[in-house]
Order: C-alpha cells, then structure tokens, then sequence
C-alpha cells in the first residue's frame, strides 16, 4: 500500500479530525516546503483564502457524516501561483464507528481548467478579429439590458456599425484584403472604446458595440468619433491603402424594453437610415 501511495502521481494526506496533518505524500513535495507540510501542520494553510471557508465546511461536513464529497479548489505555492485541485475526502472509522481520521485524494486539473478556459473563449470569439462573436455579444447585451431595467446602471446604448461597400473593397482588393480591412477596423476598435465596452463582431461587415452608462447624446459623440477615426486612417496591404469608411446606427438600452432586441432592432433600423441617407454618417 505504501509503495502504491508514494508513487502516484496524486497528492494522498491523511488529516486528523480536525484538519491537521498526520501524513502527506511524496507528491506534495515538488509543490510545497517540507516545514509547510509536516505533520501536525494545517492542512489549509495552501488552500486560497477564497476558497478556505468553504472547503473547511466541506470537510467538518464529512467529519461529522462520515460521508465524503468531491471539491475543486486552488493552491497557492510558495512561489505565488495558482494551482487548480480537485480533491475526493473518505472517512476512516475507528473501532466504535466514530471519524478518527480522513483521507484525501487531490488531482492537479490546472490544465484541464486552462484548456476549458480556452476553449470557452474560443466559442465566443470572432476568429477573424479576435473581437467576441456575434453569440457572446448578445449574451453580453442581455447582461447590460437587465442591469439597466435593474437600476444599476442609469443608462447605456448599442452601437450597430456597417463598412460602407464593402463589396467594393473585396472586388477590388481581393478578399485577402478584405479580412485585412476587418481586422483593421477590429483594431480600430478597440483603440477608442473605453475598458467597460463590449464590442463583437455580427457577421460579415457588421460590428456592434455596447456603451455602458451612455445616453444618447454621449453614445453619438462617441460613434461620429469612431467614424471620423475610420474615415481617416487608411488599412494597409501589401504597401497598398483601404479607404474604409462605416455607417452607424445609435439607440439607447431601456429599461422598458421587454427584451434586449428591442434595442439592437432601433439601432440596426438606424443604422439603415445612415446607408440610405449616404453612408458614412451616423444616425
């Protein structure tokens, strides 16, 4: 058994009742010092200070049930990073039927949590633009549209923004080019909105924008900025100039809306207004 125990590559501690250490695996010294973890030690003391509370009444819970659960948690190390754990407690009974001891398995799912991490970003990015797609932006809009009719936040607006023919800059540039002049405009983008916007791309040449705390007139002085910005900066490929300009519609977020595409509809209809009345302009 103890041949077994020292060399898996899970971490195994056998704690006391009351959480102190009375035996850790050789797999927990590569992560802590040997004086963090000698017996008698809090077993604790590396579990994150957000996640101690809870993972003690996890345990005080198994200690008086008998009745093991499975938690995920982190360690902290000694050099300051973080490691994702997934820990499995069983109790051991004494002769009378009493929890005299508990044993705990512990997993390092830090990669397993990067690549869910990862791959969840994966799903709600454009990757085209690396802007969030059109998904994850009207899931973000849902998001603002309640906090709104919540009260929290006094007011907010949505942007819808087109790339006046854009047909054009495929025919004569070539599509190549075309996904340059996306991601330009991408990056223009994200150079003049501020931290708390959301931006996303909707598909093909449409983007939107989500404008926390902004009332209509802020949101329009922030989109005649964006379109003058794009009016005059020009996308380069292979040492040949994109003229790009973009029609913009603006609508308010509000709170009576019974849901949030009320708002994006009143922002696309003006956006149509803008491209009827001659493109690059804000409506």
């Amino acid at each position: 058994f103890r041949a077994i125990v020292e060399n898996v590559g899970d971490l195994v501690a056998v704690l006391d009742t009351d959480g102190q250490r009375l035996y850790n695996s050789p797999a927990y010294g590569p992560l802590f010092r040997e004086k963090d973890i000698r017996e008698g030690t809090s077993s604790f003391m590396e579990v994150h200070p957000d996640d101690r509370e809870r993972i003690q009444a996890l345990f005080r819970k198994t200690v008086e049930t008998g009745i093991g659960e499975c938690a995920q948690f982190r360690f902290v190390l000694k050099d300051g990073s973080i490691r994702f754990m997934e820990s499995d407690g069983r109790a051991i009974h004494d002769a009378d039927g009493k929890v005299s001891k508990v044993v705990v398995i512990s997993r390092d799912i830090t990669e397993q949590k990067q690549l869910e991490a990862d791959l969840r970003e994966l799903a709600a990015t454009d990757m085209l633009t690396g802007l969030p797609n059109r998904r994850h932006f009207l899931a973000q809009l849902e998001q603002e549209k309640a906090r709104v009719s919540r009260g929290e936040e006094r007011c907010a607006a949505i942007l819808m923004i087109d790339i006046d023919h854009f047909k054009l800059v495929n025919d004569t540039h070539g599509h190549v080019a075309g996904d340059h002049a996306l991601k330009h405009l991408a990056a223009l983008m994200r150079q003049v909105l501020r931290k708390i916007d959301s931006p996303g791309r909707m598909g093909g040449e449409e983007f939107a924008v989500i404008l926390p705390g902004a009332d209509l007139p802020a949101a329009e002085t922030f989109a005649e900025r964006l379109r003058k910005r794009v009016a005059e900066s020009q996308a380069m490929y292979q040492q040949r100039p994109i003229a790009m300009t973009i029609s913009i519609g603006v609508s308010e977020i509000k709170a009576g809306d019974a849901r949030s595409e009320e708002a994006l509809s009143r922002a696309d209809r003006a956006l149509y207004r803008a491209k009827d009345s001659g493109r690059n302009r804000v409506t």
